[in-house]
């Protein structure tokens, strides 16, 4: 089980300088992926890349979202 991770903690991990370069990467990695897909480079294995694409979507997304507030956080923000 993983330690929560707090809204500060989140906040600086998802604007530091190597997610920034993690999230551009990733994104260019993903847009290759479309493109060659679109131009059928790969007829056999379109199954494969589909879920590629996807899978990388589905981490941009983890990554660009805002942090839930749930628990001590939660507790922290009502109490000020």
């Amino acid at each position: 089980m993983r330690e929560p991770v707090s809204k500060s903690e989140w906040i600086d991990w998802k604007y530091h300088p190597v997610t920034r370069a993690l999230v551009h990467d990733l994104n260019a990695l993903r847009e290759t992926y479309k493109e060659q897909w679109a131009e059928d480079k790969w007829p056999d294995q379109e199954d494969h890349i589909k879920g590629l694409v996807q899978g990388l979507r589905d981490v941009l997304e983890y990554i660009s979202r805002d942090f839930d507030i749930t628990g001590d956080d939660k507790d922290e923000l009502q109490s000020d």
